[in-house]
């Protein structure tokens, strides 16, 4: 993320309805972004992706998500669509634009004590150009929002717009935010990897996340979309392995590479491979978009058939860093013996008990080869007719 501290003027005001309505700030409607601050130092690529995608003389908006935190306590966030609106021959500032922000109907007066010189708290996702943005608000009339509000104007040195790095607003936020304030969700961003461990049924997940206070993050709706997501990982990760596993049979380091568990969705193994030697190995994969450390989730048949003494040895592929057809790759061989630990320690449970799943960190199953960068081949492309 990008964090940009924004000091509101009345015009951004504007933004909101209720404000819109009261400030007779003229009809803009929008939150102004700096130039100097949104192009200059954050998104200096924007202004050609925008004119690329666009037509002449009309570039193209940047449509994103926008989630709103605050005033105050209110860690219930309201949710929109938004734009950024690039800078044109009519509207000389980028802006973020679209319709009105209205007071939801469960918190009617949620924007009606905003008043000029509020602070906006801007955290951007995206790398050329921004993709999401979540908006904190500290108000002047917020008991809790004053010692923030100050705090990050010093940073900027009161400008009306400046960039504040993670760590310095990290530690005004340790400083001056109480334990339950929502501007502490701009920086927990490992809390959504978090979600997706307690989507699966991680015990340490769910105790993290209920005391995290992560409001957002506790809907039925955030629980379902963070077990698709992790769903989503897999098969990609799946997806990604079986081609780099068939290029490696065409280039000969393997004879064979079947994977199962496209033809079988209950197979305890993902994929198995025929070595140059007539070896026979299971394959059991762990995807994640985050580092190689994070703990992965094994079923209880994937270990028991992994312990089985006179089956194929089962080795274990972690691709990390999962993002846009590329990984990184690294193998644990023969998980055998870990495996036999865990079925011998809970055997004697008793009759009735048997554990599903476990959450395992990494470094539990001992050696792991280097990284390996893969990615998906590039495909010839298809010869002109003649």
């Amino acid at each position: 993320m990008k964090y940009v501290i924004k000091r509101l003027r009345r015009s951004d005001l504007t933004f909101f309805e209720y404000q819109y309505r009261i400030q007779n700030a003229g009809n803009q409607k929008s939150l102004n972004l700096t130039r100097r601050v949104f192009i200059d130092v954050l998104f200096p690529s924007a202004p050609e992706i925008a004119a690329n995608n666009g037509e002449v003389g009309a570039p193209k908006p940047f449509h994103l998500p926008l989630t709103i935190y605050g005033p105050g306590e209110r860690r219930i966030p309201q949710i929109v669509s938004r734009s950024v609106l690039p800078k044109t021959q009519k509207q000389k500032n980028w802006r973020l634009n679209g319709e009105f922000v209205r007071d939801p109907d469960e918190d009617p007066n949620r924007y009606h004590a905003l008043a000029a010189d509020d602070v906006g708290v801007l955290a951007f996702d995206g790398d050329a150009f921004p993709t999401a943005v979540t908006l904190v608000l500290l108000s002047q009339a917020e008991p809790g929002d004053l010692g923030l509000r100050t705090a990050v104007l010093e940073a900027i040195n009161n400008k009306a717009m400046g960039v504040i790095t993670r760590d310095l607003l990290a530690r005004i936020i340790e400083r001056e935010a109480s334990p339950t304030h929502p501007i502490r969700e701009v920086l927990d961003s490992t809390l959504d990897e978090v979600l997706e461990d307690a989507a699966l049924g991680s015990s340490s997940a769910v105790r993290r996340l209920r005391n995290s206070g992560s409001a957002r993050r506790m809907s039925a709706k955030a629980l379902q979309n963070a077990r698709r997501n992790a769903e989503v990982t897999g098969r990609n990760g799946e997806l990604l392995l079986n081609d780099w596993l068939q290029a490696e049979v065409e280039a000969g380091h393997l004879r064979s590479a079947v994977w199962t568990a496209e033809t079988n969705a209950i197979s305890p193994w993902d994929f198995v491979v025929e070595e140059n030697d007539g070896t026979r190995v299971r394959i059991e994969v762990k995807s994640t978009a985050g580092p190689f450390e994070r703990n992965f989730h094994i079923s209880q048949a994937e270990i028991e058939w992994a312990a089985e003494a006179e089956a194929p040895r089962t080795d274990l592929y972690r691709l990390s860093e999962l993002q846009d057809g590329t990984a990184s790759l690294r193998i644990c061989r023969d998980i055998r013996a870990v495996a036999a630990q865990i079925v011998a320690a809970t055997s004697g449970l008793g009759v009735g008990i048997v554990p599903d799943s476990y959450t395992i960190s990494p470094v539990q199953f001992g050696t792991w080869s280097e990284a390996v960068a893969i990615e998906v081949p590039d495909e010839d492309d298809d010869e002109e007719d003649e």
